[in-house]
């Protein structure tokens, strides 16, 4: 497979979408803390429901805006929704595992986060009874 060249109208698109991007980023940890809030209340609701919807919106939007971790972590709050699990420690230690990568901005796969997401694998195993 070879390189493809873009027209210059679609470099420029593309410029342009990667310029949005970087600009939505700027405020994408604001808008994480309030998504946090909003799974919190959630989870204190137990309504699994809004639970799943927002634990998908962060696990959707977090890659974009290099926060792979972030995305493996509400993937793994989902999947212990969707295995019909009620709350349980590993949700709690899941919400409060982003809430902490967002405060220390463990952005991209640092060695610290693989140990955090590893730490949240095993509870989550433990969860399904893995």
């Amino acid at each position: 497979m070879g390189v493809s060249k873009f027209s210059p109208a679609v470099q420029a698109r593309l410029a342009r979408a990667n310029a949005m991007i970087a600009e939505e980023a700027d405020t994408y940890a604001h808008m994480m803390q309030a998504e946090l809030v909003e799974l919190a209340m959630a989870m204190s609701e137990r309504d699994y429901t809004r639970m799943h919807d927002i634990a998908y919106d962060i696990e959707s939007r977090a890659g974009t805006f290099d926060w792979p971790l972030v995305t493996q972590a509400a993937g793994m709050m989902r999947e212990l929704i969707n295995e019909g699990h009620g709350l349980c420690p590993a949700m709690e230690a899941i919400r409060d595992s982003i809430a902490l990568m967002m405060r220390n901005d463990l952005k991209g796969m640092t060695a610290e986060g693989r140990v955090l997401l590893e730490t949240l694998r095993a509870a989550v195993k433990r969860e399904l009874g893995t």
